[in-house]
C-alpha cells in the first residue's frame, strides 16, 4: 500500500454508531415527515401526484433528533440531454437533492465554527461550540481537521428504496472489452475522477453511437437510471449511496477539512437486511463461493477491524491503475474498486444468491416501507394543587413496552384507506381562500367574532382567550384539540385560527369575493349563504351540563340499544324530545302530539332541563329511546347537536327540512340515510312517513340501518379525529405567514385543561381523552368535488326529496 489520502481516519467502528433500529426508525420517520408536512403547499405533489422525500438528519448524545437537510425529487434529465458546459443539473431524486443540501450546511456549521475559534483566539467575548456536533481534531495523522464528535451520528431517511437496488448486471468477456472504449467516449474512467467529461477547462464528452453494435454492453458497465425521456449513464442512487458510506457523504473538497463522514439509512429495506453499504460488499459477497483475499480485507474493512491512513492501489482486469496523486481521483479510486468486485462476480452467483435476496426483500418489503408508528400511550398527572400551578405543560408521551398486554394492536401493511366522502367537504370549506391563501390581517380580521384564537407552533397547542361562552362549549372544544395532538404527535403542522362557539353561522357569503376575501372564522355549522369553517362541534367530548357523554362513550351504548330490541318489537310511532322554545319549527312539532281523536303518529315530549337536573337526568339516557321505530330531526337556532344520537337508532330518521350543515351531515343522502319531512306541514307528512314504513317495514329497516352504519362507523371518533387533522393541515396550507405568539397566548395540554376542573365536567374529559397516540397512517383525503359533481349532487338531493313529496300528495288526494 503507498502513502497518499487517508481512506478512513479514525477506524470505522469508531465514527459509525447503529441506533437501536426499530424505534429510532420511528423516531426519525415522524421528525422528518412532520417536517415535510409543516411545509407549504406550493411545489409539494397534489392529487394523484407521488414523490420521494429523503432527508439527513443529525442526533445529539441526548437522542435528540435535528432534521438539517431535506429534498424531494425522483427524476433526471436522459443522456440525450447531458450538457457539454455543465450548466445543467443531471441528477434531482430526493437523496441527491438531500447530499447537495447537508454539503450546505456542512459549510455553514464549519464556517460558523471557525469564527467561533477566530473569536476565542482574539479574546473577544466568549462564545459557545458546544453545541455543536463538529469539534477540531489533530489526532489523525498529523492534520488539524473537523470531525463530528462523540456520541453524534449522522442519519439518511428515504421513503422508498433508493434506485438501483439489486440491479447489478453480470458482465460477459466481451461486455468488459468494450470497458476502455467507453471511458474513451465519456471523457474518463468509468466512475472515475473525470466521468463528469471535463478535462483542462474543455469538454470531453464525445457523441456516442446509441445504433453500435456496442452500445447495448456500454449500458452494463455503469449502472443507468430512468431519465425523463430517455436513460441516463448517472449513477443510480443506491451506488452512489454506497460510494457516500465508503469515503464519507463530505466529498473530496470537504475531505480537506473534515473526516470522513458515515451515516445511517432509515426508511429502506436494506437498513433492516444488514445496513446500508454492507449489502453490496459484505452480504453479496458472503454467499460466493469464490471470496478472494480482497474481498475479506473488505469484509473486514466495514466491521472496523482495518482502517489506516494510506491510500490504495488495485489492478483490475484489463489494465493496472496505478498510484493516484489527486487527492479526488483517490476518493473516487477506492469506489471504483469496490464496482470492479462486484462486476465479476459470476453469473451463477447472480442467479441463486442475489435472486433469493430480492425475493427476501420483496417479502419485508411492505412491512418496511409503512413505518407504522408503534402505539404510545398517553398519561395524565395532575400536580398538587397547593405547590404546582395548574398551567404546566411539561408532560411528554412516553414509549410504550413492547409487551404491554392493553396497547391495541398495529394496523396492518396495507395502504391508508380513502376517508368517507364526506371529508371531501373540506375542499368545498377553504376554497373562498384558494387563490389569495390567508394572511395574517385576514385571520385578526376574524377576531371580532371569535370566543378564543388557537394556535399550533413547533407541535405545541397555544390558546389566546378573548370570552367565555354558553356553557363549557369552549373548554370541551379545545379538550378536543389537544386530544388531536396527542393522538397525532408531531403532525398538526404550524397554524394559527380565530374560533367561535355560538349556533348562528357569522360570516356571510354575500360582499367577499377573490379581491377581498373573506375573515377565516371557524366554527360548528353553516348555511348556504355562509362561509365559515365547520369544525366538530364540543359534544363529540361531551356536554356535562346536561349528562350527554362522549361519543366514544355514548355511541358504544348506542349500538348495544340496538341489539338489545328488534326494530319490528319497537312502538310503531315516530318520537321527539328536546327543547321546543328555541325555534318556530319546533314549536310546529310540539303540534303533531296525538289531540281531539286524530292521531299523526307522532309522539313528541317538552324536556324540561330543570326538572330532568333535579331527577338525576333519569329519563334522558340518550341509549334509552330507541325503543321507537321513527325517530324525528328538528333543528333549533341552528344545526342540531342531535342528529348523530337520532341516527345512532337504527330506527329511520325522519328530518324536518334542514337548513344548516355541521361537518359530517352533508354526507347524508335523503331518501338513503334519511327521510325528509316537510317543514311547512310537519304533521301530516310525519303520518305519511310512518304509514309508509310500516307498510314496507323492510325498505324503513334497510335506510334505518344505512343512517346508523354511517354515523356509527363513518363518524367515529377515529374519523372525527382524522377530519381535524385533514381540515387543519390543508388549512395551514393556505396560510401566508409564520405564525406567532399572542402576549396573552397560554399552552394547552392535558393538565393545563383537566386539572383544575371537578365533578362531571372531570369525569367527562377523562372519558374523552386519547389514551393511546395512533398506530396508523390517517386516511387519505380525496380529491374536491368538480362543478359538475357538487351540482349533480344537489340535483340528487332535491329530485330524492321531490319524489318523497309527491308519494305523500298523492297519499293525501287519495284520502281527501
Amino acid at each position: 500500500m503507498s502513502s497518499g489520502l487517508p481512506l478512513a481516519c479514525p477506524p470505522r467502528s469508531e465514527w459509525y454508531e447503529e441506533p437501536e433500529k426499530k424505534k429510532w426508525g420511528e423516531k426519525v420517520s415522524e421528525a422528518v415527515l412532520s417536517l415535510y408536512r409543516s411545509l407549504p403547499k406550493k411545489g409539494k405533489p397534489q392529487g394523484q401526484e407521488t414523490t420521494v422525500v429523503a432527508a439527513f438528519l443529525l442526533s445529539s448524545p441526548t437522542q435528540g433528533l435535528e432534521v438539517v437537510a431535506l429534498g424531494t425529487g425522483t427524476k433526471c434529465i436522459g443522456g440525450s440531454l447531458l450538457s457539454p458546459t455543465g450548466d445543467v443539473v443531471n441528477d434531482s431524486h430526493a437523496e441527491i437533492i438531500a447530499r447537495r443540501s447537508l454539503l450546505r450546511y456542512f459549510y455553514a456549521e464549519i464556517e460558523r465554527l471557525d469564527r467561533i475559534h477566530q473569536t476565542s483566539r482574539d479574546d473577544v467575548g466568549f462564545a459557545d461550540a458546544s453545541n455543536s456536533a463538529f469539534g477540531l481534531d489533530t489526532s489523525c495523522c498529523g492534520q488539524t481537521k473537523y470531525r463530528m464528535n462523540p456520541g453524534w451520528g449522522l442519519h439518511l431517511y428515504i421513503t422508498q428504496p433508493p434506485c438501483g437496488v439489486f440491479s447489478y448486471p453480470t458482465l460477459q468477456p466481451r461486455e468488459l472489452a468494450v470497458q476502455a472504449d467507453l471511458s474513451a467516449k465519456i471523457g474518463g474512467s468509468v466512475g472515475g475522477a473525470e466521468s463528469n467529461g471535463c478535462q483542462n477547462g474543455k469538454s470531453q464528452i464525445k457523441e456516442i453511437d446509441h445504433s453500435s453494435s456496442d452500445y447495448p454492453q456500454i449500458s452494463t458497465i455503469v449502472q443507468r437510471k430512468p431519465g425523463r425521456g430517455d436513460t441516463t449513464f448517472s449513477m443510480s442512487c443506491f451506488n452512489k449511496i454506497t460510494r457516500w458510506n465508503v469515503v464519507g457523504v463530505q466529498g473530496a473538497l470537504l475531505f480537506h477539512i473534515l473526516q470522513p463522514r458515515s451515516f445511517h439509512v432509515v426508511g429502506s429495506p436494506i437498513l433492516y437486511m444488514v445496513g446500508t453499504s454492507q449489502l453490496l460488499i459484505v452480504f453479496n459477497f458472503s454467499s460466493s463461493k469464490k471470496v478472494d483475499k480482497q474481498t475479506e480485507t473488505l469484509r473486514r474493512w466495514w466491521r472496523g477491524e482495518e482502517a489506516n491512513c494510506g491510500a490504495a492501489e488495485s489492478r483490475t482486469r484489463g489494465g493496472a491503475v496505478g498510484p493516484i496523486p489527486s487527492s479526488t481521483k483517490g476518493v473516487v479510486f477506492f469506489f471504483l474498486v469496490l464496482l470492479v468486485l462486484v462486476a465479476v462476480i459470476s453469473r451463477r452467483w447472480m442467479d441463486d444468491s442475489t435472486f433469493s435476496v430480492i425475493s427476501s426483500w420483496r417479502e419485508q418489503a411492505p412491512r418496511l416501507r409503512s413505518h407504522h408508528p408503534q402505539p404510545r400511550p398517553v398519561t395524565l398527572t395532575c400536580p398538587n394543587h397547593t405547590t404546582t400551578p395548574m398551567h404546566c405543560c411539561g408532560r411528554t408521551i412516553t414509549p410504550s413496552p413492547s409487551s404491554s398486554p392493553s396497547a391495541p394492536a398495529t394496523s396492518g401493511t396495507e395502504p391508508p384507506p380513502s376517508c368517507p366522502d364526506y371529508f371531501r367537504w373540506i375542499h368545498e370549506d377553504l376554497r373562498p381562500w384558494n387563490s389569495t391563501g390567508i394572511t395574517r390581517k385576514m385571520v385578526e380580521s376574524a377576531r371580532q367574532f371569535a370566543a378564543f384564537r388557537l394556535l399550533v407552533i413547533g407541535g405545541r397547542v397555544y390558546v389566546d382567550q378573548y370570552h367565555r361562552v354558553f356553557q363549557t362549549r369552549d373548554l370541551f372544544t379545545l379538550w378536543g384539540f389537544v386530544q388531536l395532538a396527542n393522538r397525532y404527535p408531531g403532525r398538526l403542522p404550524d397554524l394559527d385560527l380565530m374560533f367561535n362557539c355560538e349556533d348562528m353561522p357569522t360570516v356571510m357569503a354575500d360582499g367577499y369575493d377573490t379581491s377581498h376575501p373573506p375573515p377565516p372564522l371557524f366554527r360548528y355549522c353553516k348555511d348556504d349563504s355562509t362561509v365559515d369553517i365547520v369544525f366538530p362541534d364540543w359534544s363529540f367530548w361531551g356536554w356535562p351540563e346536561i349528562n350527554v357523554k362522549p361519543w366514544e362513550v355514548l355511541r358504544e351504548e348506542m349500538k348495544e340499544a340496538n341489539e338489545r330490541m328488534e326494530w319490528e318489537k319497537r312502538k310503531p310511532y315516530a318520537f321527539w324530545k328536546g327543547n321546543p322554545t328555541v325555534s318556530g319549527h319546533r314549536k310546529d312539532l310540539m303540534r303533531c302530539n296525538s289531540s281531539g281523536g286524530h292521531d299523526w303518529n307522532a309522539r313528541v315530549y317538552a324536556q324540561d332541563w330543570v326538572k330532568e337536573i333535579e331527577n338525576g337526568f333519569k329519563d334522558s339516557n340518550l341509549a334509552e329511546q330507541c325503543i321507537y321505530r321513527y325517530k324525528i330531526l328538528v333543528e333549533g337556532r341552528a344545526w342540531s347537536v342531535s342528529s348523530k344520537y337520532i341516527l345512532a337508532c337504527d330506527s329511520p330518521a325522519l328530518f324536518v327540512t334542514t337548513h344548516f350543515h355541521d361537518f359530517m351531515t352533508r354526507g347524508l343522502m335523503p331518501g338513503r340515510h334519511y327521510w325528509p319531512i316537510r317543514e311547512d306541514n310537519q304533521c301530516r307528512s310525519i303520518k305519511f312517513a310512518v304509514d309508509w314504513g310500516n307498510k314496507h317495514q323492510e325498505k324503513v329497516q334497510a335506510m334505518g340501518k344505512e343512517g346508523s352504519s354511517f354515523i356509527l362507523e363513518e363518524v367515529k371518533m377515529e374519523f372525527v379525529y382524522q377530519y381535524m387533522l385533514h381540515l387543519l393541515t390543508e388549512y395551514a396550507k393556505l396560510l401566508r405567514y409564520e405564525p406567532t405568539l399572542p402576549e396573552n397566548a397560554t399552552e394547552l395540554c392535558l393538565e393545563s385543561v383537566a386539572c383544575g376542573e371537578e365533578g362531571r365536567v372531570r369525569e367527562f374529559l377523562m372519558a374523552a381523552m386519547v389514551k393511546w397516540t395512533s398506530d396508523s397512517e390517517p386516511c387519505t383525503l380525496p380529491p374536491p368535488y368538480s362543478a359538475g359533481e357538487l351540482e349533480q349532487l344537489r340535483s340528487r338531493k332535491a329530485d330524492a326529496i321531490k319524489q318523497v313529496e309527491e308519494w305523500e300528495q298523492e297519499a293525501w288526494e287519495e284520502e281527501h
